[in-house]
C-alpha cells in the first residue's frame, strides 16, 4: 500500500523549534485533516512535505524513498501542493490556469496531450468549473479563483494532495461540494492532507485528524478521537457542541472553555 511516512520529524523557523518528534503515517485511500491552533506549525509541516522547508532532523519516506534525495520531477508528479492563500498575477484563461498541473508531466520527450486534456477536463468538472473555463481568471471571483487553484492542484493527479486550507474563501455550498470531492478523491486510492480550521467539517467528511499543539503532535486518530472534549480544550482553549444526522456525528465550536476567558453576555 502506498504510504507518507513522517519519522521523528524536527521542524524549525529560525533556528527555533516549530515541530518536534513527529512520528505518523498517512496511507492511500485517506482523507487527513491536519488541525491545530494559529501557530501550532500546520502550514510549516506542509510546506515540508511539498519539499519547500528542509526537517532539522527526521525524515520523510514516500512509498519507502527518502523524500529529500527524490528528484524534484519525481516529486512534482507524485505530490501536489496548494498553499495558503494562493493568488494568481496573471490574466490566464482559467482551463490554462488548470493546465498548470500538468506541466510536471511534460518530458523532454513529450507529453501525453489525450491524458493531460482528460486531467484537465476532471479536475473542471470535480471544482465545478467547466462552465467558466474560458473565462480569464482575473475577471472571477475570489471564492471562484480559490476553486481553480484547487483544480490545479488536483489536475497534478498526484499519488498524494498537500492543501492548505483549501476550502477557507469558498461558501457554505462550495465548501461542502468540496469536502465531499475531496473525500472521492481518497477513496479512489489517493492520500490528501488538508489543513482545516473549520471543525465541523473536519469531523464530519475526514477519516483521521492529525492535532498540533505546544509543538507536537497532540492527537492522531478518527475525529471523535482526536477532537476529543479534552483536546480540544487543551489545543484550542474550547468547548463544543455535538450531534448526529443521517448517521454522521459533528461537533460545533460553541464557546472559550472556562479558563480561557469570561463567560458571554447574555
Amino acid at each position: 500500500m502506498n504510504s507518507l511516512v513522517a519519522q521523528g520529524l524536527l521542524l524549525t523557523l529560525s533556528g527555533r523549534p516549530v515541530l518536534s518528534g513527529l512520528d505518523f503515517t498517512l496511507a492511500a485511500g485517506e482523507f487527513v485533516v491536519l488541525a491545530g491552533p494559529n501557530g501550532a506549525g500546520k502550514s510549516t509541516l506542509l510546506r515540508a512535505l511539498a519539499r519547500l522547508r528542509s526537517p532539522a532532523a527526521g525524515r520523510l519516506l514516500l512509498d519507502g524513498d527518502d523524500l529529500g534525495r527524490m528528484s524534484r520531477e519525481t516529486h512534482a508528479r507524485r505530490v501536489a501542493y496548494l498553499p495558503q492563500a494562493a493568488t494568481v498575477r496573471w490574466p490566464l484563461r482559467l482551463d490554462h490556469l488548470v493546465a498548470l498541473g500538468r506541466l510536471p508531466h511534460r518530458t523532454a520527450k513529450g507529453w501525453d496531450a489525450a491524458a493531460d486534456a482528460q486531467a484537465i477536463a476532471r479536475a473542471l468538472a470535480d471544482m465545478a468549473l467547466a462552465g467558466l473555463a474560458e473565462r480569464r481568471v482575473d475577471t472571477l471571483s475570489g471564492g471562484e479563483v480559490a476553486r481553480a487553484l484547487l483544480a490545479r492542484a488536483l489536475a497534478v493527479e498526484g499519488e498524494v494532495s498537500l492543501l492548505d486550507e483549501p476550502v477557507a474563501a469558498l461558501d457554505p455550498l462550495h465548501q461542502l461540494a468540496t469536502m465531499q470531492r475531496l473525500r472521492a478523491r481518497a477513496c479512489a486510492g489517493r492520500m490528501v492532507l488538508a489543513v482545516l480550521h473549520d471543525l465541523t467539517l473536519a469531523s464530519r467528511f475526514a477519516d483521521r485528524v492529525l492535532l498540533l499543539a505546544g509543538g507536537r503532535l497532540l492527537a492522531d486518530g478518527p475525529p471523535a478521537v482526536a477532537l476529543s472534549d479534552a483536546n480540544l480544550a487543551s489545543a484550542f482553549g474550547i468547548v463544543a457542541e455535538r450531534g448526529a444526522r443521517g448517521g454522521s456525528a459533528y461537533l460545533l465550536p460553541w464557546e472559550a472553555a472556562p479558563m480561557h476567558g469570561p463567560p458571554p453576555c447574555r
